[in-house]
């Protein structure tokens, strides 16, 4: 599924996660979650800020949050905090 551009939708999106050196793909957000596009294989603590990362024909855009619940190996859904939203 592509993003619509104005003149069209794009050729290629990729959303991933930055932590501790790792991108880890993720699948889509809903503003106070996000979805891993697989289960987790790592563990990362609550309170952990990371980067929310999306590039949308080879344009970047990373926002950072927080994550509330952190993540355990399994999960999938993982919740977070934007601190931006919280001004």
């Amino acid at each position: 599924m592509g993003i619509d551009r104005g003149d069209g939708y794009s050729a290629t999106v990729e959303a991933y996660i930055a932590v501790n050196g790792l991108q880890i793909p993720r699948a889509k957000t809903d503003g106070e979650s996000f979805y891993l596009a697989e289960p987790s294989e790592v563990t990362v603590l609550p309170g952990t800020e990371l980067d929310l990362i999306i590039i949308v024909d080879g344009d970047v855009d990373s926002r950072p949050i927080v994550l509330t619940e952190g993540i355990t190996p399994g999960q999938s859904r993982v919740h977070y905090k934007d601190p931006a939203m919280e001004m």
